[in-house]
């Protein structure tokens, strides 16, 4: 850290020559060292524009000033100033950089195994190509418009990182197929249950309240009944309608009777890295484990620049946490569980209605044991083509 700190700040190593030098010793306050050679002569040590500050006082009072060294960017970037096409080419770098990172030119998908040639050519559709300017593109508003005319999508948004786009898409889970109304189909239970009440709005019931029913059983035919004299005639329709369900359900949960949690002393120590690329160069002195027992957070931190656009440099931070780890007996709330456990029910399989349900905790050594039960109404019928 201190060679990088010396690198950028510029310092100047001179000397003062001339009678009763030690006056003007008393104006270097703002001076880094000092040090008398001899009687008619200091070497100091300081910024450049105080050395201008000084030579200047010491040309006007009779004093001689000599340089004995210099550091710092400001010297080392100073033969540079009359190199035109050396400073022309940097300008047209960062200007070429600016026009290249402001835009896209890479893509990816990440998505729960949808068709990427297929997200790829809806992005298309809404401008999201190589080569567009990423201020160009609202992406909110496109994202709301792709939800709006898809609806295979439960999740559509893009990211940008550089010049880089990730898609990021996910399907909508239990997508029930859709029968066309003018097909010929049946109603079929998907579920297993004793059946509590059916509405049949088109065909004719299979099944009455009290017949028990498992996954798959016909539940109304896709059939209408008509009298062609004394003989009665049946030919298929597009059957609509479905059955209410008396169900059996069970949960578990899992608890641990014991668990371990972590409480911090306050102690913490940090290490920074000086990025380039993807190579770092270590600003601290090495120390394998600073405690014996620790947490560990990593940040980075990159230099920006013009539109966001990030610069392979910066710097990273580790940062150690002292911790210790103590054991604590869990307390299980039975009113949480049972609540919990029971908006389970709702969520994973459609409940309406809930007649009667239970909640049993046993204690099973080193975890507690939940054991739910409910007798449930769920919606039951899907369309199946004949």
């Amino acid at each position: 850290m201190t060679d990088v700190i010396k690198l950028i700040r510029s310092r100047i190593v001179f000397t003062i020559k001339g009678h009763n030098v030690t006056g003007i010793v008393n104006m270097l306050d703002e001076a880094e060292w000092v040090r008398h050679i001899d009687v008619e002569t200091v070497l100091v040590c300081t910024n450049l524009a105080e050395y201008r500050r000084i030579r200047d006082f010491c040309r006007k009072n009779g004093y001689k000033t000599r340089i004995k060294g210099k550091s710092g960017v400001a010297f080392r970037t100073y033969p540079l100033r009359k190199r035109y096409g050396l400073l022309c080419g940097v300008a047209f770098f960062f200007f070429t950089l600016y026009l290249l990172t402001s835009r896209i030119w890479t893509f990816s998908v990440t998505s729960d195994n949808a068709d990427e040639g297929f997200v790829y050519e809806i992005a298309r559709r809404y401008g999201i190509t190589y080569g567009v300017r990423k201020a160009d593109l609202d992406i909110p508003a496109i994202n709301r418009e792709i939800m709006k005319n898809h609806s295979e999508f439960q999740y559509f948004n893009v990211n940008f990182y550089g010049c880089h786009a990730e898609i990021v898409v996910r399907q909508r889970d239990n997508i029930k197929q859709v029968v066309d109304e003018n097909a010929l189909c049946d109603i079929v239970s998907d579920k297993d249950g004793i059946v509590e009440k059916i509405i049949v709005r088109d065909g004719i019931a299979a099944v009455e309240k009290g017949d028990t029913v498992i996954k798959g059983d016909l539940l109304i035919k896709g059939e209408m009944n008509y009298m062609v004299g004394e003989e009665t005639v049946s030919y298929p329709i597009h059957s609509q309608g479905e059955a209410y369900l008396e169900t059996y359900r069970r949960e578990w949960e899992i608890l641990p009777s014991t668990f371990n949690f972590k409480e911090y002393t306050g102690r913490e120590k940090k290490r920074y890295t000086f990025v380039i690329g993807d190579k770092g160069f270590p600003l601290y002195f090495l120390e394998k484990n600073p405690y014996m027992c620790y947490d560990k957070r990593y940040k980075v931190s990159y230099f920006t620049l013009f539109d966001g656009n990030r610069l392979p440099i910066g710097f990273s931070c580790e940062i150690y946490k002292e911790a210790t780890y103590k054991k604590a007996v869990v307390q299980a709330d039975e009113n949480e569980l049972f609540n919990k456990m029971r908006e389970r029910l709702f969520q994973k399989y459609g409940v309406v209605d809930i007649k009667a349900d239970s909640l049993e905790i046993m204690e099973k050594g080193e975890y507690i044991l939940a054991k739910y039960e409910a007798v449930c109404l769920e919606k039951a019928g899907v369309e199946k083509l004949k």
